[in-house]
């Protein structure tokens, strides 16, 4: 066995445990938590600057983003989701109302109909599983989001995640990018 063998089975005890701990928090708490997180993103200044926004639309014991989008839509931000092609990644497909998502496969909401954006990115509102003060981020092992932000090196990366998820260590590859800040229901943490 060789050390990338290990690091894939530590990711994925990784994502075992935090996927566990994400999934026990309280539905009440977690409706608490997720207004304060959606609340603590529209008041960045970071959001209210960016004209072009990409947001991941939300499913099982992530963090809420039904809601934030809705928000950002009525912020009038040019907003894009992700719509996950097999074979070719993320794209990022623009959003004009919330009634233009429907569930797609996995049971995510998705875009039914649109293109690819067109226009550049300038802040990603991102998943995750597990996150580090230095900007580690561990998502759920299909390297989607990573390739997205290779090829989108100018998008700032903006993760929304519960205290939780923050670790003082998660294990990375070569091919992992880093994030640029963690809203969490807390507070904010801003990576140097």
């Amino acid at each position: 066995m060789n050390i990338n063998d290990n690091i894939k089975i530590e990711k994925n005890e990784f994502r075992k445990r935090l996927s566990s701990l994400r999934s026990s928090i309280d539905a009440i708490v977690k409706t608490k938590f997720d207004r304060r997180i959606q609340e603590r993103v529209l008041d960045l200044p970071r959001v209210k600057e960016a004209e072009s926004i990409f947001c991941f639309l939300s499913f099982g014991s992530e963090v809420a983003t039904h809601e934030l989008i809705k928000g950002l839509l009525a912020c009038g931000k040019r907003l894009t989701v992700p719509r996950i092609l097999r074979g070719q990644g993320i794209h990022a497909i623009p959003l004009l109302k919330w009634e233009d998502l429907h569930p797609g496969e996995w049971g995510i909401l998705t875009p039914v109909a649109g293109w690819k954006a067109d226009f550049a990115i300038d802040l990603c509102i991102t998943p995750g599983l597990g996150f580090t003060t230095r900007g580690d981020r561990l998502g759920f092992g299909r390297g989607y989001y990573d390739q997205w932000f290779r090829e989108n090196p100018a998008c700032y990366r903006l993760a929304i995640a519960y205290e939780c998820q923050v670790q003082t260590y998660i294990p990375t590859t070569g091919r992992d990018v880093r994030i640029n800040a963690i809203a969490t229901e807390q507070r904010l943490i801003e990576i140097p």
